[in-house]
Parts: structure tokens; C-alpha cells; sequence
């Protein structure tokens, strides 16, 4: 999955005042291309119910980041192109495609949330979902992801 993903840089302790927006972008140090790695341990991961799909982490195996930019706040992704690349030729393509168009729209929820959890400490890494969905590789491929004018992340997967 093609994703971007936020690095924050100054821990945001738990407040009864909630975070604004401001605040919470200016604690986040980078802007990273992700890709998320997607597996199951279940046999009928499509089947499953939602308790144990979140047991089984969302499928989610891993994350690999790749390029990254501390000036991410002027950036339209409403406009912006990403595509995803399989050995290098185009498998899917997409413009302004994220659910909520500017992903960074769910870090005020987020922190906000977790301040009555023990807050947000720096380092904290934060996925904010899927530009063009899920796609299946087979084994000894690379898979690479570009977002236009930002960076890209790649990773591959050996036999």
C-alpha cells in the first residue's frame, strides 16, 4: 500500500486542553513516502470478523519508509500524483486520491486521543492509510512507490 506517514519530533504529553492543529504539525519532524507491507497470519483473513482482524494487526506486517521532507505543510495533495510500481513497470496511478486529501487532517484526532493514553513521544512514527489500496506481488519483486515531486520507498521481496 502506497502511504505517507508522519515522524513526530517533540513528545506531546497527555493535557486536558486538546492539541490544535498547529501545534500538532509543528511537532512533526519529517514527512516520509511508506509502503505498507500486508500479510495474515489467518487462513481466511477476508472472512475473519473485525476482533480478529484487529488481533492479527489489520494485516499489517511491516512498514518500510523511504524519502522524506520536513516541508510537507504547502503541499496539495488533493492534486498530487502517486503511483505504484512493480519492477519498476506501472501497476496503479492515481491523482488527489486519499480519502480525506490532505492525510495530515487525522494527526489532531490522533494526538488529541492519545493524550488521555500517555500522549505522543517523539519518534513516534504514524501511517495515514492507503492512495491506492492493496495490491498482491509475487515472490522476487520490487515494488516501488512515488509520490511526485516528494520522494519514493521501495522495497522488495525475495524468494
Amino acid at each position: 500500500e502506497a502511504e505517507i506517514a508522519y515522524v513526530f519530533g517533540a513528545d506531546l504529553a497527555p493535557r486536558a486542553a486538546p492539541y490544535n492543529e498547529d501545534e500538532v504539525l509543528r511537532s512533526v519532524r519529517t514527512m516520509c513516502i511508506a509502503i505498507e507491507v500486508c500479510d495474515s497470519r489467518l487462513a481466511e483473513w477476508q472472512t475473519g470478523d473485525d476482533l480478529t482482524k484487529l488481533g492479527d494487526h489489520q494485516l499489517n506486517y511491516a512498514l518500510v519508509t523511504g524519502d522524506s521532507t520536513t516541508d510537507f505543510r504547502g503541499i496539495d495533495f488533493r492534486r498530487h500524483p502517486v503511483r505504484t510500481l512493480i519492477d519498476g513497470k506501472m501497476l496503479k496511478e492515481g491523482i488527489g486520491c486519499h480519502a480525506l486529501d490532505d492525510p495530515s487532517h487525522l494527526l489532531p484526532w490522533l494526538v488529541n486521543h492519545a493524550a488521555a493514553r500517555g500522549g505522543v513521544r517523539s519518534g513516534t512514527v504514524v501511517t495515514t492509510g492507503s492512495w491506492l489500496g492493496m495490491h498482491f506481488v509475487a515472490p522476487d519483486s520490487e515494488v516501488t512507490v512515488e509520490f511526485a515531486g516528494i520522494g519514493r520507498a521501495t522495497v522488495s521481496f525475495p524468494k
